[in-house]
């Protein structure tokens, strides 16, 4: 069996094998480093891509899952820090990113880590993610970087709580997507949720940032299935349109 010490390195070996149909764009970049390229207040821009890259992964449904059911064994989670590793050392040191080459690097991790093979073109989702992510701080963007570091301190859903029926002592904030009763997930999507963006791969809808008397009436009906009411849907809230 694959090793978990080489877990991030058992993916970039020869031959992308199966899973690399589907392609995201390259980002060919000139040489760089993050260890020279600081934030104010002294923090390395390094660091807050590392931290990035951690809450990518987390959020990483197809790596989650394969975790989650020991499909690698019970050496999943050093096997994902591995390849955390890895990709922060590939960003650091190489002169070039390239989307589509991660992208397979990622499809052999799963295949060869997990028996696990993504056909639902994450594994291309993922590495335009982190390449955009490090695009973006080497141009000293870090809104992204950012916001994915607070996701890993707070869940991206601030006050959900338990549903009748089929979704009976369902906590929201602790399934993916596809993880969700028909009914919860209907009712997410009234409030302008849709799967990236409950899996932390885009952007929040205005609805996570508005107060109750923001919402309109078939967004409060919406929040109402989901248990909330107007004090518990206003905590944190910062009445943003």
């Amino acid at each position: 069996g694959a090793g978990a010490g080489a877990g991030a390195g058992a993916g970039v070996g020869a031959g992308a094998g199966a899973g690399a149909g589907a392609c995201a764009g390259s980002y060919l970049l000139e040489p760089f480093t993050f260890s020279s390229m600081r934030l104010r207040g002294g923090e390395e821009i390094q660091q807050l891509f590392e931290d990035a890259v951690s809450t990518i992964l987390d959020r990483w449904t197809a790596l989650s899952l394969a975790i989650t059911n020991g499909w690698g064994g019970q050496e999943g989670e050093s096997r994902k820090n591995e390849l955390h590793k890895y990709i922060c050392k590939k960003f650091v040191e190489e002169q070039e990113i390239d989307a589509d080459e991660l992208m397979q690097e990622l499809n052999e991790f799963l295949l060869e880590q997990f028996h696990t093979d993504a056909q639902d073109d994450s594994c291309a989702q993922v590495a335009a993610h982190i390449t955009l992510l490090a695009t973006q701080l080497r141009e000293g963007v870090v809104d992204e970087a950012l916001r994915l570091t607070r996701m890993a301190a707070t869940s991206n859903l601030r006050a959900c709580k338990e549903v009748q029926e089929e979704e009976h002592m369902e906590t929201c904030s602790s399934k993916f997507w596809d993880e969700l009763g028909s009914e919860t997930r209907a009712a997410w999507e009234e409030l302008g949720w849709d799967e990236p963006a409950w899996n932390g791969d885009a952007e929040e809808p205005p609805s996570a940032r508005r107060r109750w008397c923001q919402l309109s009436p078939l967004e409060q009906t919406a929040a109402t299935r989901l248990g909330f009411d107007e004090k518990s849907w206003d905590e944190d809230k910062d009445g943003a349109d």
